[in-house]
């Protein structure tokens, strides 16, 4: 499990089971049988996060990671994307 915490106090603010996007990577397969890293991408306005990979071969590959997480602190009000 990761911890979020806040920036000002420490407190925690939620646990999940995903990484923080810092220390997400992917190794994306291209058709053509080669593995491609891939760099994660966040999609600001849906919230989605997504894995883009270029191989060798000139193909693109985008896939879906997962959600973007939005918490807002109670006592600073800050609101931290994880």
């Amino acid at each position: 499990m990761y911890e979020c915490r806040c920036p000002h106090d420490g407190r925690k603010l939620l646990e999940m089971a995903r990484p923080p996007l810092s220390r997400l990577g992917v190794k994306i397969r291209c058709p053509c049988g080669d593995k491609a890293p891939g760099r994660i991408v966040t999609n600001g306005s849906s919230g989605i996060i997504l894995a883009v990979a270029a191989c060798g071969c000139g193909r693109k590959t985008v896939s879906v990671v997962g959600d973007l997480v939005a918490v807002r602190c109670r006592t600073c009000k800050k609101i931290i994307t994880f």
